[in-house]
């Protein structure tokens, strides 16, 4: 007897620990079926679309996984301000591990705002839930669409942290994105920067409050600003790079200032003298006085601190307009 227990003992309780887990699995797989279902019935409530053909959990034994064919999520509106589709999504997610979910797109994702559009080959993410921040984190790779002209981005990368609350006042923050694009082939050529910034990476906290309706009128009301903790860009022998704070004046146009450090400035005046913004009398003195503001850095490379700015509807580099800005008055942001 003694040595039937030795023996079988131990199996007994392996089957009664599996027994025990697979209840345990098949409850937190029932809980998020339903949590997701209460999500899409709290979202339609609000004026949202949300669909899809068909969405369930699997993933036994050691992983739940959501799989959401034909999916779709549209913001209240016509058109819609926001509109994602995806024909595959997968999220998966540890079973005692269901704050943080890694989610998949190998399909083409496709996301639509009212002046344009863009489509993405792939997606990865990771979604991590705390009671300090949630925490987006995605990658994109080919995206091409169209936006002012078409355009192609290689790869983008975001990361998004979200307060657990709305901000009570202008103050407070709303959200930081950090983001990251890589071969980005814009709609028209400039020279002699051409058509493909190598790079561009920026950081920014929005402030204030979003409300559910008004948009971005009702945002720059309460005093919502922009606050751009750096920004860094590679266009042709153009390197740049700052910060600042932007807001939006009285007719829906960026406002604001930007301590900016400039590398090749020679191409941004070329630019300016090919597109007619200056004549090339003009811009040789201009590269001259550039040329004397220019200081060598650590690494031995010249570089010019210019300030820029925002203003009555045009991008300023020192006291030179070198861009028309638009009108975000029919714009609104996403809630």
């Amino acid at each position: 007897m003694g040595r039937f227990f030795r023996l079988y003992l131990p199996l007994v309780l392996l089957l009664i620990l599996a027994s025990g887990y697979s209840v345990y699995w098949y409850a937190i797989a029932e809980r998020v079926q339903n949590g997701l279902d209460d999500w899409a019935t709290a979202q339609r409530a609000k004026g949202y679309e949300v669909r899809w053909t068909a969405a369930t959990v699997g993933g036994f034994p050691f992983s739940l996984q959501v799989r959401a064919t034909g999916f779709i999520l549209a913001q209240p509106g016509s058109p819609p301000r926001l509109r994602v589709a995806a024909p595959l999504l997968v999220a998966r997610a540890l079973p005692w591990q269901l704050r943080r979910w890694n989610v998949e797109a190998d399909q083409t994702v496709g996301l639509t705002i009212p002046t344009g559009n863009a489509n993405a080959a792939s997606l990865r993410a990771t979604i991590t839930l705390s009671d300090q921040e949630t925490d987006i984190d995605a990658a994109f790779q080919d995206i091409s669409g169209t936006l002012g002209g078409a355009f192609q981005v290689r790869q983008a990368e975001a990361s998004l942290r979200l307060p657990p609350r709305p901000p009570a006042d202008h103050k407070e923050t709303a959200g930081t994105l950090d983001m990251r694009l890589l071969d980005w082939k814009v709609p028209q050529a400039v020279p002699p920067l051409g058509d493909t910034i190598a790079s561009l990476s920026f950081s920014a906290t929005l402030k204030g409050t979003v409300p559910a309706s008004g948009g971005l009128t009702a945002w720059r009301d309460d005093g919502g600003t922009l606050e751009v903790g750096g920004f860094a860009l590679q266009w042709g022998a153009l390197s740049a790079s700052g910060k600042g704070t932007l807001a939006l004046d009285e007719e829906m146009r960026p406002l604001g200032a930007l301590t900016t450090s400039l590398e090749g400035q020679d191409a941004i005046v070329d630019a300016l003298v090919t597109n007619g913004n200056i004549r090339p009398g003009d811009g040789s003195l201009l590269k001259i006085a550039l040329g004397l503001m220019a200081k060598q850095d650590a690494d031995g490379k010249r570089k010019i601190s210019v300030p820029a700015r925002m203003q009555g509807g045009k991008l300023y580099l020192g006291p030179v307009g070198i861009a028309n800005l638009p009108n975000l008055r029919d714009v609104s942001l996403p809630n």
